[in-house]
């Protein structure tokens, strides 16, 4: 992300690995950015929210969740 909207200019990275074994799709988030100053922070129940979305776009609109993981750093 080009930045937080508080710290113009330093670049936010935003780093993803998305692992696709048998049935299941583990989507690796702990390469993400630590806390910002700026409104972009989200903890772990958002990204794994986001990440069932994700999945729900990727696969037909009659699938359900219960198979996405997310890997989150410390």
């Amino acid at each position: 992300m080009d930045d937080d909207g508080v710290n113009i200019g330093k670049h936010i990275p935003i780093k993803v690995r998305v692992e696709v074994k048998e049935d299941e799709m583990t989507v690796d988030l702990s390469g993400v950015s630590p806390q910002v100053a700026g409104p972009y922070n989200s903890g772990a129940t958002a990204g794994r929210s986001a990440s069932e979305v994700a999945f729900k776009f990727l696969t037909t609109p009659l699938c359900c969740c219960r198979s996405t993981k997310a890997r989150f750093g410390p």
